[in-house]
């Protein structure tokens, strides 16, 4: 009831119908909850930004920014910045943007997991401290346990981004892919957004689809047919509060996750949520990875979000 009255009390706008009637307009609950988040982070200050910190290995320095930094520029554009943690002795030859605030510092090669690990928690608590580590699968075996460096993250509010990516055998469609968690039977978004990922997968999706002039596929999987109606509302919800693109389109399979992704077409970009808790210690988010690289093409980006970031900032 409580809901309702402010509904119709602060949310509620008169028009004119076509037959010149008055009429009362009130918006969907789902734009309701997001007037209110937003208006909230405005009221905190609380409005997020991306800082993208990207590790950079000697492998990586040829003559063209790594395909790491370029991700991290598209995401962190237009007002974001870029923190660089060197580990080599080679002179960077390329430049990363002339809009971006790029910051660099040189970490010793010889325990770069160990010189990883302080150089983030030396920049907690800094100005434009880093919200998302940014990683890929030709850096991992440099690394003894990526589980615990991610879980160690998200206790320092940073995000983690893992990309893998695998040649494609046949021409892709130009098109961003993101899979999203099935919230069978229910299909709420505010549990959705409680899971920890969301919000960062979806912002990743804008960003990159605003930078790289790709559409956006919504996926999600079934566990039976009749729940396509309450499906195919959630992800129409999503685009409404996450103000995604107009043209974002969606899809659902019935069945598990597995099926789907070889039934998929394939895209140029894909973005799955990575499973990932913090007070625990096992490796599902690298099991959860390599199961899914067995069946991906192109590039596949894993994503855990600290609960942090805000789709409506």
């Amino acid at each position: 009831p409580l809901v309702l009255l402010d509904i119709l009390k602060n949310f509620s706008l008169y028009s004119t119908n076509k037959k010149k009637q008055l009429i009362k307009l009130i918006p969907r609950y789902q734009q309701y909850e997001g007037a209110n988040k937003i208006l909230n982070r405005v009221v905190e200050g609380k409005a997020w930004m991306p800082h993208p910190v990207v590790p950079l290995f000697g492998g990586q320095m040829s003559a063209t920014p790594p395909a790491l930094v370029q991700t991290a520029a598209d995401i962190a554009m237009p007002k974001g910045s870029i923190r660089l943690l060197h580990l080599h002795n080679k002179q960077r030859t390329w430049d990363v943007s002339t809009t971006l605030f790029v910051q660099e510092s040189q970490l010793s090669d010889d325990q770069p997991e160990f010189g990883i690990r302080t150089a983030l928690q030396s920049l907690f608590g800094t100005f434009l401290q880093p919200n998302i580590l940014l990683l890929d699968s030709t850096q991992a075996h440099h690394f003894h346990n990526l589980n615990d460096l991610w879980r160690q993250c998200l206790q320092l509010n940073i995000g983690v981004v893992y990309s893998v990516s695998t040649p494609h055998t046949i021409d892709p469609t130009e098109c961003i892919h993101v899979w999203i968690r099935p919230q069978s039977p229910d299909w709420s978004l505010s549990n959705a957004q409680q899971a920890g990922s969301l919000d960062l997968t979806l912002l990743l999706a804008i960003q990159l689809s605003k930078e790289r002039q790709l559409p956006v596929r919504l996926i999600t999987t079934l566990a039976h047919p009749s729940e396509h109606s309450a499906a195919e509302a959630y992800l129409e919800g999503l685009k409404e509060l996450g103000r995604l693109p107009r043209e974002t389109s969606a899809l659902a399979f019935v069945g598990n996750i597995w099926d789907a992704i070889q039934q998929a077409p394939p895209v140029r970009v894909q973005i799955f949520g990575m499973p990932l808790e913090v007070n625990c210690d096992d490796d599902t988010a690298t099991t959860f990875v390599d199961k899914v690289s067995q069946f991906a093409v192109g590039e596949s980006l894993f994503v855990r979000g600290t609960g942090n970031e805000n789709l409506l900032a």
